[in-house]
């Protein structure tokens, strides 16, 4: 009886390995033979500050011909829940993200906001309860680094292997999805959306990205909307070990598709890309 429950559990555990009869056919590899660009080189020199949870919020005006921040959040284990906000004027939304991440030491969240010039500020709320604090920063790019990130974004993005997704119907339901298995030496990957590129029209783009590991267990969930002049946006995810896959799909209409490029971030090139690895997650 032993015997067999053992058999199972090994036959379940193996189901979900990466298997190494396959290499990885996703825009992961497409990119090796460029060095990938680190267009958010300041994220981890961002100086963060506590925030409390049950709806704190904290706003930064953007100076005047400002046209990028970069953003960093994290906690010391605990559930990451927290609102992004693009505000001009009192009430007016240009852009939101919904962050949702099980643990936010494993997978800080690092991202960088493209909008332009005017008199925008952007909010940022802990939407977690009370006893789940965070820590988040904010830093305004400057004229040069501005120019700095931007060359760096769209070179990885034009290098990339695209994924162009379509949306659904009048309800925004039924959009396309799409799934970028990470190998297993990946440890973070860039993960670029933009729709301003597909239409002298500016359209704006609705994805939703979920890290998840095993069949169907979202470990990591954001919830975009952009404007669509304010692409392409750019975040950084975190896959530690091995067994993950970013799920990424069109919440938007049919008549704004978007296009989404996943490349490497951070590569230990010590690991087997098809091993099974574990990790601390």
């Amino acid at each position: 009886m032993k015997l067999t429950i053992a058999s199972t559990l090994l036959a379940s555990a193996l189901a979900f390995a990466p298997s190494p009869q396959f290499g990885i056919k996703s825009a992961l590899n497409a990119y090796e033979e460029h060095a990938p660009a680190i267009a958010l080189s300041d994220a981890d020199h961002i100086p963060l500050e506590i925030m409390q949870g049950g709806g704190t919020l904290k706003t930064w005006k953007m100076p005047e011909g400002t046209e990028r921040a970069e953003m960093a959040f994290k906690t010391n284990g605990r559930p990451l829940s927290a609102m992004v906000e693009l505000l001009i004027g009192p009430i007016r939304k240009t852009h939101t993200i919904n962050i949702k991440n099980q643990d936010g030491a494993i997978s800080p969240y690092k991202a960088c906001l493209k909008f332009k010039p005017g008199p925008w500020t952007i909010r940022i709320t802990n939407t977690g309860p009370y006893e789940f604090p965070m820590e988040a920063g904010l830093a305004v790019a400057d004229s040069a680094k501005n120019k700095e990130i931007e060359e760096r974004t769209l070179t990885m993005f034009k290098n990339a292997d695209r994924v162009l997704l379509q949306g659904g119907d009048s309800k925004s339901q039924g959009g396309q999805v799409h799934s970028f298995p990470i190998d297993a030496n990946v440890k973070s990957v860039n993960v670029i959306g933009w729709s301003g590129n597909l239409s002298k029209i500016k359209k704006g783009m609705k994805i939703k990205i979920e890290a998840t590991k095993g069949p169907n267990e979202p470990r990591q969930s954001y919830d975009l909307h952009c404007g669509g002049s304010t692409q392409p946006y750019h975040c950084i995810i975190q896959t530690p070990g091995s067994g993950w896959t970013l799920r990424i799909w069109s919440k938007n209409v049919v008549e704004y598709p978007c296009e989404v490029a996943v490349v490497p971030h951070e590569v230990d090139d010590s690991v087997d890309p098809t091993a099974a690895v574990t990790s601390a997650w």
